[in-house]
């Protein structure tokens, strides 16, 4: 598999939101947001969202394609090999994209 595409990310848009979240915040008298950190939890969830969408399909042709050489082509349609094309194709994503 090739190495994966920087990511695009419009870290501007999410920064404006958070702000505009905050000043609701402010006005209406309640606690602050921790902009730092919700800043980073945005940008790290959306970079792992678009790599999922990204690079899942292509994993799970190539966990079926291993499944099916396995077990068979009948395997992958019941709920147990649905379940472990899932599972494999998650755990590929991760390990390769640490996320």
């Amino acid at each position: 598999m090739a190495a994966a595409e920087p990511v695009k990310i419009n870290k501007v848009a999410i920064l404006a939101a958070i702000l505009r979240r905050n000043a609701l915040r402010r006005e209406a008298h309640l606690p602050l947001l921790d902009v730092l950190a919700l800043y980073h939890k945005e940008v790290a969830y959306r970079r792992s969202r678009a790599l999922h969408d990204a690079n899942f399909p292509a994993l799970r042709a190539e966990v079926i394609e291993r499944l099916v050489a396995v077990r068979g082509s009948e395997f992958i349609r019941t709920r147990p090999g649905a379940w472990m094309v899932h599972t494999e194709t998650s755990r590929l994503l991760r390990e390769r994209f640490s996320i």
